[in-house]
């Protein structure tokens, strides 16, 4: 049988999703990962995992207040998957939802 690497990431996704949903008026979800070697964790906005094998790295977007613009406290962190410790999703209070996605991607993305 074949590992799914993409599992997690879609899991998290739906609990997300499950979440906001049912979250009390002033209350959004917000999904931090937690990485082998770093003290704090990294707040997501968005995960993109990559369906090539050979490439077991995962790209962690960070979630920022204005998703449709860049903001100086986003930060692109390339992991290797097996530095990830622990995913935790949670309500907090919150004026907007920060949200969260996954994109599986067939190869690496490049801006060159």
């Amino acid at each position: 049988m074949e590992f799914d690497r993409h599992k997690i990431w879609r899991l998290v996704g739906s609990n997300y999703r499950t979440l906001s949903e049912a979250a009390p008026d002033g209350y959004s979800p917000v999904v931090e990962v937690f990485l082998l070697g770093r003290t704090a964790p990294v707040r997501l906005g968005q995960v993109q995992t990559v369906r090539d094998p050979a490439f077991p790295w995962t790209l962690l977007i960070s979630a920022t207040e204005d998703a449709e613009h860049q903001s100086p406290d986003e930060e692109l962190v390339f992991v290797p998957e097996q530095l990830v410790q622990r995913v935790e999703i949670r309500l907090e209070r919150s004026a907007r939802a920060l949200g969260f996605t996954h994109r599986e991607l067939e190869e690496p993305r490049s801006d060159e």
